[in-house]
């Protein structure tokens, strides 16, 4: 029987992404290093490496924020992922 020696599984991720959560069409939660570009009536637009993430909705509000976190309440209607 082979062993199986250390494998590191978080070395293929790359840390330059973030990680996206959301809970129904109410909440989004975004971690990793992140930016504020933009934020309207209409849409949030979070910078995180070489993506951009722009958050629609209505009654959209950033309720947490941190250099590596982001809390978003409201309703979300919806998400898009640019490569830059």
């Amino acid at each position: 029987m082979k062993k199986i020696k250390d494998i590191n599984l978080m070395s293929d991720i790359k840390t330059s992404y973030p990680i996206v959560q959301t809970e129904q069409n109410k909440k989004l939660i975004i971690e990793g290093k992140l930016l504020i570009d933009e934020y309207t009536d209409e849409y949030i637009s979070v910078k995180s490496g070489e993506l951009l993430i722009k958050i629609y909705g209505d009654s959209i509000d950033l309720k947490y924020l941190s250099p590596e976190n982001i809390t978003i309440d409201g309703i979300i209607t919806r998400v898009e992922y640019i490569k830059l």
